[in-house]
């Protein structure tokens, strides 16, 4: 049994609908890829699938529980972290703090396992977070998403807008986290994405277009260069 299952999922804002009939499925210990141009429907389907802009029709399956009338706090609680795309960090709590909130909640992710993952972190440990550089930021949301208790990881954007070598220290984190998660990546990074992924699902104008094996493509793919480049 899937970890998770989208089935023929609809979303709206408004009166206007993001996301047609969507399924997906996500395997325990997969890392699974969304790729697709700005406004494809990428991050509705992680906000679908957390609640945040829930489903108008079809259903979210989490762990064999049907998560569709649940809200966010219900299913964070049951195991979803979710790393949004604007980062949303707490910038008058310090870096330990930061990750001492969702610590609380219990898990097998303790905040020394956040500082082996990236050690910068533990040097920052009584830095504000409001005094980071986006880099520093970025790996923080990553560390504090996997805290509480989390099983399947939501990462919306991870590499956007970072120096090389922070994207290489996300990648590698994401790559060390396999062992232990299962990772739904949002990425326009096609390379990293196709780097750190099992799977891949390509989205255009809100519907699913095309699946395939990570390993079965390549960035100038024509299905990627048709619905994912500029």
């Amino acid at each position: 049994m899937a970890l998770l299952d989208v089935e023929e999922v609809n979303t709206f804002y408004g009166q206007s609908q993001a996301l047609y009939d969507v399924s997906l499925s996500v395997e325990r210990g997969e890392v699974v890829t969304l790729l697709g141009r700005n406004g494809a429907g990428k991050t509705t389907t992680l906000r679908t699938i957390t609640g945040i802009t829930p489903a108008a029709s079809g259903v979210v399956r989490y762990d064999g529980e049907d998560f569709t009338g649940l809200s966010t706090y219900e299913r964070i609680q049951r195991g979803l972290g979710y790393v949004p795309e604007d980062r949303q960090v707490w910038p008058q709590l310090t870096v330990a703090e930061n990750l001492q909130v969702p610590a609380g909640r219990g898990g097998d992710w303790t905040v020394e396992d956040a500082y082996d993952l990236f050690p910068a972190l533990a040097d920052l440990a009584d830095t504000e977070t409001g005094d980071l550089s986006g880099g520093e930021q970025q790996m923080l949301v990553v560390a504090r998403g996997l805290l509480g208790g989390t099983r399947l990881l939501l990462l919306d954007e991870p590499s956007e807008g970072l120096a090389p070598q922070i994207v290489a220290d996300v990648r590698d984190a994401i790559v060390e986290l396999k062992d232990d998660l299962t990772i739904v990546l949002v990425e326009q990074n096609v390379r990293l994405a196709l780097e750190v992924a099992d799977r891949v699902y390509v989205l255009a104008n809100g519907r699913v277009v095309h699946e395939d094996d990570a390993d079965g493509l390549e960035p100038d793919d024509p299905t990627l260069r048709e619905h994912v480049a500029v």
